[in-house]
């Protein structure tokens, strides 16, 4: 049996060594689960055209057995990889973690383009939106919006702020929830 994989995306001028990501990567080997969590190019200063170079990169050939993890800005450049694969794949799922789609800060406003959602509903058709109304750099409503343009499960959380070390948040265990839930799917 092909072995699964989850691809961690970070957000904003984040890295892999930040927040839970460690932890999710290690929890999931524990599974045995292959996992991926790339640093994303642009620090300050991400292109999207870059995200989606390094996505292609490390990620050539998502299948069934294939799941992300966004966390804020990486979500929505999960979203424009999926739209961009061919027509027919299909991925185990997507969790994104304080998602939006549209204007948070004028920085990434590059990644805030339309992109074709019927495609990407068609690639995955697991998704979770994990979101805090206290979270104070996604307003609660994007993740909102997020949740309805996908038909995504919402998975509300309190007190997690943006689910960052800044907010005391270095495990993240609903995502593993999430994940072994859609895996039974």
């Amino acid at each position: 049996m092909p072995k699964k994989r989850v691809i961690i995306v970070h957000g904003w001028d984040a890295s892999p060594e930040m927040h839970w990501f460690p932890w999710l990567k290690k929890e999931m080997e524990k599974r045995n689960y292959e996992v991926i969590v790339p640093q994303m190019p642009g620090g300050e200063n991400p292109r999207l055209g870059e995200w989606m170079e390094k996505l292609k990169e490390v990620i050539p050939d998502p299948d069934k057995n294939t799941y992300f993890v966004g966390h804020s800005l990486g979500c929505i450049a999960v979203c424009h990889y999926l739209s961009l694969l061919p027509f027919g794949t299909k991925i185990g799922g997507c969790i994104f973690v304080a998602g939006f789609l549209r204007d948070i800060e004028p920085e990434l406003d590059n990644f805030c383009v339309p992109f074709d959602i019927g495609k990407v509903k068609g690639i995955c058709e697991n998704f979770a939106i994990v979101a805090n109304r206290d979270d104070d750099v996604v307003p609660f409503e994007r993740s909102l919006e997020m949740q309805n343009k996908l038909k995504a499960e919402m998975v509300l959380q309190k007190g997690k702020g943006h689910f960052n070390a800044d907010d005391g948040i270095t495990e993240l265990p609903v995502v593993i929830e999430e994940l072994m839930k859609m895996r039974q799917k």
